[in-house]
């Protein structure tokens, strides 16, 4: 059988070649897939919703599977080996086996586009930070830790003052980095102005001359506390002089 294969070793073509063809396996690697992203922005600020569509994409899995081809005519000259596996056997006795080659991976791009359905909401009016001076005490109103949590209290140095805004929807009085202002002690008749751990929110307004005026249920007035150790929201009309304070109408500055 291998006569014919070695017999076959003219100048034009080698039957070891022949062989090496006959043996050799290309493999072409399964479809890569690769999505391409429509890119989308989207800015959430606060209240009014309003609905837009933003494009994106979805990947999607399949393709063209791994293929494997495999050479299978034997050259006419060997024809007497009678068929493939007695062809093969013959080349390997010249010394030739299978070899693999792998092929570069193909690739396709498919991009799919669907649209998604998203609310965003946007202001109604500006909201000023600002913050307090309360002239009775001397003082910026400050985040001050009472325990575990915070309330207002005072502090000399203006950088040491905490921002607030006012919601213009709701007429909350907002700290910066804490949330809603409020009391908790909704029983009393008077309290502090709480920036953690509220039951009752606190409204307030600021009048023509920038002054500060604030609602929390029953408590509709401003004051200090204890020797300006923080400020307080009492009931209408309290003497605060048992409590080492006395009412206050807090300056507004705007920093914005």
């Amino acid at each position: 059988m291998d006569i014919a294969v070695r017999a076959s070793n003219f100048p034009t073509r080698m039957g070891t070649a022949d062989c090496s063809s006959y043996f050799q396996a290309t493999v072409t690697p399964a479809t890569v897939t690769i999505t391409v992203t429509a890119p989308g922005r989207v800015t959430v600020t606060e209240t009014i919703p309003t609905v837009f569509t933003v494009a994106t994409t979805t990947r999607r899995r399949g393709g063209k599977r791994q293929d494997t081809a495999i050479h299978s005519n034997i050259p006419i000259y060997a024809s007497a080996c009678s068929g493939a596996v007695r062809y093969e056997s013959a080349c390997s006795c010249i010394g030739v086996t299978r070899t693999t080659i792998t092929a570069t991976t193909p690739s396709q791009t498919i991009t799919i586009t669907k649209t998604r359905t998203v609310t965003t909401f946007q202001p109604t009016a500006t909201a000023r930070p600002f913050i307090l001076q309360v002239a009775e005490a001397g003082s910026y109103v400050a985040a001050v830790q009472a325990g575990g949590d915070y309330i207002a209290g005072f502090s000399k140095r203006e950088s040491e003052a905490q921002l607030f805004y006012i919601d213009p929807n709701t007429t909350i009085l907002k700290a910066i980095g804490f949330g809603d202002v409020g009391t908790y002690w909704v029983d009393y008749d008077t309290d502090f102005l709480w920036f953690t751990g509220i039951i009752q929110p606190v409204t307030c307004n600021i009048d023509n001359s920038n002054g500060l005026a604030c609602v929390s249920g029953h408590f509709t007035e401003l004051g200090t506390y204890a020797g300006n150790y923080s400020m307080s929201i009492t009931i209408p009309g309290l003497d605060l002089d048992p409590y080492g304070g006395v009412h206050v109408t807090p300056k507004v500055i705007y920093k914005a």
